[in-house]
């Protein structure tokens, strides 16, 4: 707000510019969140899926099987991130363009 009032807005202005800057940062974290949101779901199910498969199958791949389950924690860290960026976007650190 220092910045624009040396440049010669007033306050009223400064204020409103400053809270609709905000206001468009929010929603792309919001944005951003959903996205990491629908990601971490679709991995999440990559485990559910493969267990099925080898039910199926009638037999486990191990290794397979374990790589799927790191999917799928990856998956639960987006969803936990998501949800946090949806519900509180101004605790986002740092510049948007950036992530």
């Amino acid at each position: 707000m220092g910045y624009l009032r040396g440049q010669g807005l007033s306050q009223q202005e400064t204020a409103e510019l400053v809270d609709e800057l905000f206001r468009e940062r929010a929603a792309e974290i919001r944005g951003r969140g959903i996205r990491n949101l629908l990601c971490g779901i679709m991995l999440i199910c990559v485990p559910i899926v493969a267990v099925c498969f080898f039910m199926f199958a009638g037999y486990i791949e191990v290794k397979t099987l374990l790589v799927t389950i790191i999917v799928g924690f990856i998956g639960l860290w987006l969803v936990i991130k998501g949800v946090g960026m949806l519900l509180s976007p101004n605790s986002e650190k740092g510049d948007v363009a950036d992530q």
